[in-house]
């Protein structure tokens, strides 16, 4: 086997409750609201990267693409709404 074939291999820290709640003990307390809003991000970021990832597999698993956003959002009556506040946040021309 040569040496140019095999992939490095990457360790990572194992995070685990204790530590976490070991890391939030040092914190100040001023400083939690900052924390809390920094692991809700975290979380959100998680979930995003989870559907992502879904949405991958499930599309190399059967080739369906979806439904295109434009038409989606003109069968649920929404499309007008969309434009008109693109349109004021000057993301499109009128």
């Amino acid at each position: 086997m040569s040496l140019g074939t095999e992939s490095p291999t990457v360790m990572t820290p194992d995070i685990t409750i204790a530590r976490i709640k070991a890391a939030l003990e040092n914190v100040p307390v001023n400083r939690l609201p900052e924390v809390y809003e920094y692991l809700l991000s975290l979380r959100e970021d998680a979930e995003d990267i989870a559907a992502i990832e879904s949405t991958r597999a499930e599309y190399q698993r059967t080739g369906d693409r979806g439904t295109p956003l434009l038409q989606y959002l003109h069968e649920r009556g929404e499309l007008e709404e969309v434009e008109a506040l693109a349109r004021k946040e000057h993301l499109i021309s009128e």
